[in-house]
């Protein structure tokens, strides 16, 4: 047991990984108190970017945490919120999910403001190293009091959970066209299951796929949740490999692996024929899981790291001048904050409007877009609707101008290249070859 505060800042997305339901009991098992704001995501949707701000702050004032873990979203929490927890006397962690993806866009620019990087990419930790940022693998683990195994009967002779992305239809497709039923949920955008749902279907699912491939792209190989969910459940898991899954479980004896669409679909028919293996190999899973993948475990483990690390070289709070975000990276979150700025205008709330506004040109100030809807935000609200549209007119009208501008210039340019093509041949024929 640590004895210290830690505040976490939580994510509960009941459509996606849930950070709240795996990580909170993990906490509260190692720290000797844990205060949990909640998913602060879901509270800038109902109060907006500068009050959220305020309500972390004030926490933090109040319990003064020697910790705060922030698992990483997007850009809701402001730099200068991160400069506050310094100010207080908070070491903050920052936990980044997508670093095989995100990294270079977006999770280093964070290393002025965050003490602890905790990465589920092994690779990363090594970017994170070079540029003189403290970076800890944390492979994903799985709350063992709520992934449960249920003993039911199998429902599902083959079954997915998980969003249409990468290159998830192509093996799916594959196997249905060997005539082997898949059920699939989550796959359509407008299809959910709560976690009770998924947790029966892992139990329930005499084969239960996962992919691995990067939701940005397949040919980058994430080691994904399901993956210890699955197992932890109980259910039997044929998973896309990814390198170093030899780490958490044994091949062919916890779990079974695949890299092409015939592999998957060979290893699907021999599993559905071979009960008595399929079940064995689940159970030798579930046992794994249970003994080397708990948040208990593996949040142990990690802070016990931290804790030497802290003994031994201590906590800088000083904050590097010399790395910021480039204008082309702060782009981004000033796109970020617009959008909110368009959400809470079309809301009726001008002043939490004008709020994201500023945030957004704090980040880019030549957002056209932004400034355009600061003016239109001090408009009556009758008002700034008949502005928006005139706007989005005007927007339509000039990009099909510069639409036909282009198909002009390029025809041109396409008709001078081919005369200029001419006359080389011609001269090359006449001068022997002397072009």
């Amino acid at each position: 047991m640590i004895d210290k505060k830690i505040l976490l800042l939580s994510l509960a997305d009941e459509n996606n990984w849930n950070f709240d339901k795996n990580i909170y009991d993990g906490l509260r098992s190692i720290f000797s108190k844990v205060i949990r704001y909640q998913d602060y995501r879901k509270r800038l949707n109902e109060i907006g970017i500068n009050q959220l701000q305020k309500e972390i702050i004030d926490i933090v004032r109040k319990e003064h945490p020697q910790y705060i873990l922030v698992p990483a979203s997007s850009y809701e929490i402001l730099e200068e919120t991160f400069q506050t927890f310094h100010a207080e006397g908070s070491i903050i962690f920052g936990w980044f999910f997508d670093d095989s993806v995100r990294f270079d866009n977006y999770s280093k620019w964070w290393i002025p403001y965050i003490d602890y990087f905790l990465t589920s990419n092994k690779d990363s930790v090594q970017k994170y190293n070079d540029l003189e940022a403290k970076s800890i693998y944390v492979p994903i683990a799985c709350n063992h009091q709520i992934y449960i195994k249920k003993n039911v009967e199998f429902s599902y002779n083959i079954s997915f959970i998980g969003r249409n992305i990468a290159n998830r239809e192509k093996f799916i497709t594959e196997i249905k066209n060997n005539n082997i039923q898949v059920h699939t949920f989550g796959f359509s955008s407008n299809e959910i299951i709560s976690f009770e749902e998924m947790i029966d279907i892992f139990s329930g699912s005499k084969i239960n796929l996962n992919f691995t491939g990067s939701y940005r792209n397949p040919k980058i190989k994430q080691l994904k949740a399901r993956i210890f969910e699955v197992t932890m459940c109980g259910g039997f898991l044929l998973t896309e490999y990814v390198n170093g899954i030899e780490e958490f479980f044994e091949i062919d004896k916890e779990i079974v692996c695949f890299k092409t669409v015939d592999e998957a679909v060979d290893k699907v028919k021999y599993y559905l024929r071979h009960e008595k293996e399929r079940i064995k190999i689940a159970r030798a899973g579930w046992e794994r899981a249970h003994k080397d993948h708990t948040w208990q475990k593996r949040l142990s483990d990690i802070f016990e790291k931290i804790e030497k690390d802290i003994t031994i070289r201590g906590i800088s709070n000083i904050l590097p001048s010399d790395f910021k975000m480039p204008p082309k990276i702060r782009k981004m979150p000033s796109s970020y904050h617009y959008k909110w700025a368009r959400i809470w205008l079309s809301r009726k709330n001008p002043k939490l409007c004008r709020d994201e506004i500023k945030v957004s040109l704090k980040y880019d100030s030549k957002n056209f877009n932004a400034r355009i809807f600061l003016v239109i935000s001090l408009f009556p609200i009758a008002i700034q609707h008949v502005l928006i549209n005139f706007i989005e007119k005007l927007k339509m009208i000039l990009k099909k101008l510069i639409d036909k501008t282009k198909i002009i210039y390029t025809t041109i340019f396409v008709f001078i290249d081919n005369r200029i093509c001419h006359i080389l041949k011609f001269r090359r024929s006449h001068d022997g070859n002397k072009y």
